[in-house]
């Protein structure tokens, strides 16, 4: 299952000629591969390419896909996917981003202790196929079993295409702790 704008990986045999990476902004044929989405309307689209080698392509499911059972191509093979509007994945590293009073920013780890002093500190989650949500009260951000914290933001991050983040304050009571993962 994969959403418009996710990032995703199929893996195989004979998948590109060699191996090939692309930057921003991404192009649709890398290292003699190409992956095709071809939705319930029928319309095929190419997807941008991220990484391509003869065993494993990750790519960028096309905007537009149309909900519904769906045929992904690569490699002169196919296969049967569903396309969603929301298919969310976390990626395992996020950052604990503090504001300081004079509106400058620093960036820290979640698996150091935090501090807050007079920052105001957010944790930043970094993941794949949300940012096609029917509305923010939908994403949750749970950290440990059973602190639930505000998502002030859960979308498109604007440098990688398909990469989305999420946005939470962290509240004082977290002083000193360690977060290490959190889930969407």
């Amino acid at each position: 299952v994969v959403a418009p704008d996710e990032i995703a990986t199929i893996y195989g045999a004979n998948l590109a000629n060699s191996t090939g990476a692309g930057t921003p902004p991404l192009t649709t044929a890398l290292a003699g591969a190409s992956v095709t989405v071809t939705d319930i309307t029928g319309v095929s689209r190419l997807a941008p390419l991220y990484y391509a080698s003869p065993g494993q392509i990750n790519f960028v499911v096309p905007t537009g896909s149309a909900s519904g059972p769906a045929t992904l191509s690569a490699g002169g093979k196919s296969l049967a996917i569903s396309v969603t509007p929301v298919s969310p994945n976390l990626f395992p590293v996020g950052q604990i981003v503090a504001v300081h009073p004079d509106g400058t920013q620093t960036i820290g780890d979640t698996d150091a202790p935090i501090t807050f002093g007079s920052d105001s500190l957010y944790l930043v989650l970094y993941a794949t196929g949300i940012r096609n949500r029917s509305s923010l009260g939908g994403v949750t951000c749970t950290i440990g079993n059973n602190l639930s914290l505000p998502v002030t933001y859960a979308g498109a991050q604007s440098q990688f295409p398909g990469l989305d983040q999420v946005v939470a304050p962290l509240p004082a009571s977290l002083q000193g702790a360690e977060i290490g993962r959190a889930h969407v």
